[in-house]
Parts: structure tokens; sequence; C-alpha cells
């Protein structure tokens, strides 16, 4: 995102588009192209889908920029806040970003019950990862399942009568235990990792692909975004908004509806009523026709 198996990691949970009438923020198409510029934060120099700004990000992300020094990524519900550790990179439409989770840089709980990433905006899990649990216990699980002693994630004197295991892929928590998905390179001896809250603060990489109608936004001299109820792309240029590129039908910032050339919904509309008149004409045609050979 937002989830069909936990080797996605799940920032969010799918929102519906709404009827109502969506916000009027500015109708001066520059104050969104302005928006929607790139936004930095602690060096980083980042825009949609992770834009600062509530118009530039993809609606399932929140970006945050905590004092100008981390930036860290929220989704909905229970899905885990990470936090950027490493600088954003990209190759062509293709962006790599290192996270980790944000509850690993402050002392108290750090399981949780899903760490997981979504597929409909994130690329799947590296090779080069092998996913597993951590598991936080206050005793040893009762379990047939293979677990090996690991180091605990708090900091220093915190749950020191807690003992805690690592195993292999995805498993839900046990009644003794909290856990946490953690993603670790494949040669990693995890057991043997003395400090293995340190290791994993440095994050592991995720990747996400441009989408085909932000890159044809950008190459059309527009900047990616969204409407204000979040339902919908918009691709907001320097004197105008519109549905895809900066040639195609235009946005009214008034009702944040398309106008001029047909946009998905006025094209729709044109059918339904076409249609509707040719089947009055098709019914009148025939009477006319039955009419004429009844009475001849």
């Amino acid at each position: 995102m937002l989830f069909q198996s936990p080797i996605f990691l799940t920032f969010f949970i799918v929102i519906f588009p709404t009827t109502k009438l969506q916000e009027i923020v500015s109708t001066d198409p520059s104050f969104y192209y302005n928006l929607c510029a790139p936004s930095t934060c602690n060096n980083l120099t980042f825009s949609y889908p992770i834009g600062l700004s509530r118009f530039c990000h993809h609606p399932y992300i929140f970006p945050t920029c905590t004092n100008d020094q981390h930036l860290v990524l929220a989704g909905r519900g229970w899905a885990d806040v990470y936090r950027v550790v490493g600088d954003i990179t990209n190759n062509g439409m293709t962006y790599t970003i290192a996270v980790a989770s944000n509850a690993l840089f402050s002392c108290g709980p750090v399981s949780k019950p899903y760490y997981t990433v979504d597929s409909t905006i994130f690329n799947k899990l590296s090779d080069y990862y092998t996913p597993g649990t951590h598991l936080n216990c206050t005793r040893h699980p009762k379990t047939d399942q293979a677990l090996m002693q690991v180091s605990c994630l708090g900091c220093e004197g915190d749950n020191d009568s807690h003992v805690c295991y690592y195993s292999l892929g995805y498993y839900a928590s046990f009644p003794e235990c909290e856990n946490l998905y953690i993603f670790t390179p494949k040669d990693l001896n995890v057991s043997a990792e003395k400090d293995l809250r340190g290791y994993l603060q440095k994050g592991f990489n995720i990747t996400y692909n441009l989408s085909t109608e932000c890159w044809n936004c950008v190459a059309s001299g527009g900047r990616c975004g969204t409407s204000p109820d979040a339902s919908s792309f918009v691709c907001f240029c320097p004197s105008s908004a519109h549905n895809h590129t900066c040639s195609d039908g235009r946005i009214d910032l008034k009702t944040w509806i398309g106008v001029g050339r047909c946009s998905g919904h006025s094209k729709r509309l044109v059918f339904v009523l076409s249609t509707s008149l040719s089947m009055v004409i098709l019914v009148t045609l025939t009477t006319l026709v039955a009419l004429f050979i009844f009475c001849w």
C-alpha cells in the first residue's frame, strides 16, 4: 500500500473516493505548482509520492519532517512508522530509500505485530534480504518451532527479565511474546549480533517506481499531486491543473472537475447520453416502420 502477504511492507488502508464537494484552497494554479516543488528535510530532497505538502504525496503515505532532522513516513491503522535513514536515490523511474522502524530510535516497547510494506507503492522486498520475526518474550514460548536466542531490542536496562528469540519467516505473536518483523541481509548471523538494535537502526532498502501518469506529467512540465479529497491524481502545471499532463483536459480549481477537453467523467457522460439518444431514435424509427406496415 494494503495487504496480500507480510512480504510486502504496508503503510496504508484503501481509501474510497468521496462524492462531497472538495475543499477549495486556492484557485490560482501556480499555488499548487509551487506547493509541489521538491521538499527538503535533513539534506534530503524529494517529491511525489512523499512530498511534504498535503497535495503533493500519495494519499496512503503521510510524510513528516521532525525538527528538520528526520523524514518519517507514516501510514494508517496499525502499520509501523518508518524513519528514512539514508539517501533517496533514483535511477530513471525507480527510487531507492533506506528506512528503519522509528520505534528503534527511542526507549520503550519496540515490538509490534505487523512490520510490513505494501506492494501497491513499494516493490517486493529485494532478494538480498531475509525476512524474519524477532520475539520479545517474558519466558520461552511453548512451541515446536525452531527459535534461536538473540539480543533484545530495548534500551540498556529495559526489560532485563525478558528473553528474545529469532525465527526465519513471519509468525504471529505467542501469548508470552511481542513480535517484530525484521529484514536482514542473508549472510547476517542474527544470533551473533550483540547490538541487534543498533544494526537494525541502519535500515533496509525499499524501492518504488514512479507511476506512468506521474512520469508523463513531469515530462510535460508539471508536478505530480492529488485532489483535495485524495481520490484522484492531478498534474499541477505552472498556469493550470490537469487530469494527466499539461496538455490534456484542464481542471476547474473551484469545483475540481475536468473542463476543456473531455475528462474521463465527461467522456463517460457523453457516451451515456449518445447511447440513450441512439436508443430513442431506434425505438422511434422501429415504431414508425411498424405503424407504416400495419396501416398499409
